[in-house]
């Protein structure tokens, strides 16, 4: 609880939803904005109930569809609805979807510049290395047959 006490207001101060990872039997005495529940954990159903359906609830499907499917089926949002986000067992934080939805364009012209420098950069630091090493002094190779 003392970590909770320490990290939620910091999550949540800049817009980033604080799930707690395998305990959603404590989220709403809380204040944290949902949980995430693996299979050894509580079971989906169970954790909705807790939670309520205004909370985030996370479930792990360990890359199994079925899985997947029950848990969307019994109300984990983070399956239904992120498919896109893969929710780790350890993740106990997850940013908030709506912010990367609203800021698309922004995110994509930032992928797309960075890769260019990435692209820039590199190339650069290839022709200055291989530049170098074109007029670095080469030793003297001895005559064709060994012979001076």
């Amino acid at each position: 609880r003392r970590a909770i006490d320490v990290l939620r207001p910091v999550a949540q101060s800049r817009g980033v939803a604080f799930l707690l990872n395998d305990r959603p039997d404590l989220v709403r005495d809380s204040g944290c904005d949902g949980a995430h529940v693996g299979a050894d954990d509580m079971a989906v159903a169970a954790a909705r109930r807790l939670l309520g359906p205004d909370l985030t609830l996370g479930a792990s499907c360990y890359a199994s569809r079925d899985r997947a499917m029950a848990a969307g089926e019994a109300g984990a949002l983070l399956l239904r609805r992120y498919a896109l986000f893969f929710v780790p067992a350890g993740v106990g934080v997850m940013t908030g979807a709506g912010a990367l939805r609203a800021a698309w364009p922004a995110v994509v012209a930032a992928l797309l510049v960075s890769s260019l420098l990435a692209l820039a950069v590199t190339g650069l630091t290839m022709r200055l290395l291989l530049g170098s090493r074109a007029s670095a002094p080469r030793a003297a190779l001895p005559a064709a047959g060994g012979h001076e």
